[in-house]
Order: structure tokens, then sequence, then C-alpha cells
């Protein structure tokens, strides 16, 4: 699945899907309706599957005859998903209004490995037994409080990184594994000066 994702990223790269939105903005509109309506088939697919007794909640249980059809078909509603997810954000971003609400996701975009693997660690400390042992003791709510806190900080981290250097830290390794040779992080307008925290 994750394979998959690194692909469907190449693709976008490689066909400049997203770096040349005007041009391909009937592409992605086309892409955007099509995964939604995948997306809402697959939704009312699960629905009919609980009324028929076939998956249980809320802990999620499978008739074993059909756990191979649900995995199969989960896979392929969260590829569909992500697909609708990021063609509409990118969309809506073309609106002046939704610009500015969604403009600092282009901020944790361009340190997207780095936060994402910091989200794994927030979560391990704070729901595993070997740092704070919360998971199924907090109620939805609260999670939904950790994980705006959570985003806040990352968000805030991300500003704060970006102006200092090129790329985000992991991102930095990863380019310099892939070519066998440090890369310059540090900004070249940041070098020489004195840096202050807000």
């Amino acid at each position: 699945m994750t394979f998959g994702f690194f692909l469907l990223g190449f693709y976008a790269g490689c066909t400049k899907l997203i770096t040349h939105i005007k041009r391909n903005v009937t592409e992605l509109l086309r892409w955007n309706k099509i995964t939604g309506k995948i997306a809402f088939m697959l939704l009312l697919t699960g629905c009919v599957t609980y009324l028929a007794g076939i998956v249980t909640l809320p802990e999620i249980n499978i008739v074993s005859e059909y756990k191979w059809i649900m995995a199969f078909l989960f896979d392929i509603y969260n590829a569909v998903l992500t697909i609708f997810y990021i063609t509409g954000i990118i969309i809506l971003f073309r609106n002046k209004v939704y610009n500015k609400i969604l403009k600092p996701l282009g901020i944790m975009g361009r340190m997207a490995l780095t936060n994402y693997l910091l989200q794994t660690v927030f979560g391990l400390i704070i729901f595993y037994n070997f740092g704070l042992g919360l998971f199924d003791k907090t109620s939805l709510g609260l999670n939904m409080l950790i994980m705006v806190v959570i985003f806040y900080l990352q968000l805030y981290f991300s500003k704060w990184w970006l102006e200092r250097y090129a790329q985000g830290p992991v991102e930095w390794l990863w380019r310099s594994l892939t070519y066998f040779k440090f890369a310059r992080i540090k900004n070249k307008s940041r070098e020489g000066q004195t840096v202050t925290v807000e």
C-alpha cells in the first residue's frame, strides 16, 4: 500500500500534475470526481456489509470467508480517498478564501516525511506503555484535542525550521543518502546571521 502511494507521488511528479495546476485543473477535477464517487460507493458497501452482519462494530470483526475481499476493498478505499483529498485540497487552494486557510499545509508539506515520523513518535510516547500509556483510556474528544495541539506544534516547528534550513532534517538525510553526497541544508540567506527564536 505504502509503495503504491510512493508510485502515485512519483507519477504526479513526473507528469507535473501538481506543479502546473492551471494547466492540469481539468484533470484534477476529473480525478476528484471519479475518486469521490468510488469512495462513496465503497462506503455504502461497508454499510451494507455491516447491516448484513459480515462486519461488526465498534470492534471490527469480519466473517472469515470475507476477510480477504474486505481487506482488498479497504485498501482501494484508502487509495481513492487519499487521491480525493489531495485533488480536493489543490482545487480549493485556487480559491482566495481557502488559499489563506490551507496555506500553512504547504509549510508542513515541505517537511512531510519529518512530520510523519514526528507524529509516530508523539503517538508512541502518548499512547504506548513505554510512554504515558493512554491507549484506550482517552475519549474521542480528548484525542481530537491532542491531535490539534500536535498539529500546531508541528506547524510552528516546520515554520521555524524552514526559515533557517532549505529542507526538513529527514528529507535532507534521505536526499543525501540517495545521492551519496551530503547536500547543503542551511538557507543561503541565513548563513552568517544570528538566529533568534521568537
